[in-house]
């Protein structure tokens, strides 16, 4: 790559191919050596001369990488058992141990792929995992194929699956609990938690359970939710320069018929906030035909990631993007006070599909240095409202589910923060919120 400045604008990828040459050091001459290759590592190839220089040529983003091993496998064991559910597939490298590249695809008994993925053995040359195939799969012979991707070998076995159909059984407990174990394992180490409450409504529990585990020698104390928790700022990632619109220029007619009026300011929390001039919030500002004029601290449009000084003019077009009527965009450096200045706590998770929007998911949009207890449903506060909407919990609570004076009780690794856990009692009324701490006072005993 050339040299880039700091104010220049970098190319998203490598651009061009590039030829090089290099030694392969340090390998006996008795060794086999493969090359991985491709911008995918779809091509491998055994490397005959590597003992010479070697002459590559890279693709545009291609890196390679150089296999090296005693001497080629001489067998390769498959296994696969099935029971309720789920099969147990485990492949062991029969002449010494290392890791090895494989390709693994389990077909139903008409062809179809169920699973298709890419793995390797552990350094004891073993890879075993297990597979869920559900009660509801088709029954007969499912076939296990594994593709030793350096050397080329396939594996194939083949396991009769006859499941089990599942039955709807009523929660009679008032309790459940997932994750038992590692409950009982992260109690068992007397850890130091916070009871994280979203609000006073939730006190008087907090610090009945907070008795409650001090009497098992868990320490705990209660706080709220705001004292502890950091929210990642957005913009994420930025360009050398952003276009920040200023008000001037002389203010343009709405293109179409004015429906609403506002003022609107993303507020130093994050949000985006909308109030007609008797201070009633728009819920919904971003409707076609709304008028608004920028106030406060300024306005990011975090859709489009477009920044607004306060005097701006925004219509809402029909297609539910702004228009500016008043305001021309100019070009600054992104300066370390720039980047403060506009940038914002995110307010939802998003989930990364590969556009530019860098949204921030956990545990970075959410960050906390401590192991947390939680309890309610997602109206109880914003730390339980991230982790149901996380998909980490097995099951959520609402109004609905588990139902009156029930609670599920679960356990999340590393949320909010790599090595801080919570447990999470879901409820949505007091009884249950109290059935869901007699339960988990009891996995601390």
């Amino acid at each position: 790559m050339p040299d880039i400045a700091e104010s220049d604008e970098y190319p998203i990828y490598n651009y061009a191919a590039h030829a090089a040459e290099f030694r392969l050091e340090g390998i006996a001459p008795s060794s086999v050596v493969y090359a991985i290759e491709g911008a995918d590592w779809r091509s491998v190839k055994r490397v005959s001369d590597f003992d010479r220089p070697q002459k590559v040529s890279f693709g545009p983003g291609e890196m390679k990488l150089y296999l090296v091993a005693p001497r080629v496998p001489a067998a390769w064991r498959l296994r696969a058992d099935a029971t309720d559910g789920r099969v147990d597939v485990g492949l062991t490298l029969d002449s010494f141990n290392m890791p090895w590249p494989l390709e693994v695809t389990i077909g139903r008994p008409d062809g179809e792929e169920v699973y298709h993925v890419y793995r390797a053995t552990n350094r004891a040359g073993r890879w075993q995992e297990t597979f869920a195939l559900g009660s509801n799969a088709k029954p007969g012979n499912y076939t296990v194929t594994v593709k030793v991707l350096a050397g080329g070998d396939l594996a194939r076995t083949i396991f009769d699956y006859r499941p089990r159909l599942a039955t709807a059984q009523p929660l009679s407990d008032k309790v459940r609990v997932f994750d038992e174990a590692a409950i009982r394992g992260f109690l068992a180490g007397k850890p130091e938690v916070r009871i994280a409450i979203g609000g006073d409504a939730q006190r008087i529990a907090a610090e009945k359970l907070q008795g409650a585990l001090a009497a098992t020698g868990v320490r705990a104390d209660v706080v709220a939710q705001s004292e502890i928790v950091r929210k990642a700022r957005y913009p994420r990632v930025w360009d050398p320069y952003i276009k920040i619109h200023k008000p001037q220029g002389a203010e343009q007619q709405p293109p179409a018929e004015v429906k609403a009026i506002a003022n609107i300011e993303t507020s130093d929390d994050g949000r985006q906030v909308a109030r007609t001039a008797d201070g009633h919030e728009l819920s919904e500002w971003r409707k076609p035909g709304t008028l608004l004029s920028v106030v406060g601290s300024g306005f990011i449009d975090f859709d489009v990631e477009k920044f607004y000084e306060p005097g701006c003019v925004l219509f809402i077009r029909d297609d539910s993007q702004a228009a500016v009527l008043k305001g021309e965009p100019v070009e600054v450096q992104s300066t370390d006070d720039i980047r403060q200045k506009w940038s914002r706590p995110w307010t939802r998770l998003n989930s990364f599909v590969g556009t530019d929007k860098l949204c921030p998911q956990l545990p970075e949009a959410y960050s906390v240095d401590s192991h947390l207890i939680l309890f309610g449903d997602s109206k109880s506060g914003e730390l339980a409202a991230a982790l149901q909407a996380s998909d980490l919990l097995l099951e959520v609570a609402d109004e609905k589910y588990p139902g009156p004076g029930k609670a599920l009780v679960s356990f999340a690794w590393s949320p909010f923060a790599v090595e801080k856990n919570v447990i999470f009692i879901g409820a949505s009324d007091a009884a249950g919120v109290e059935a869901g701490i007699g339960r988990l006072v009891e996995l601390a005993r």
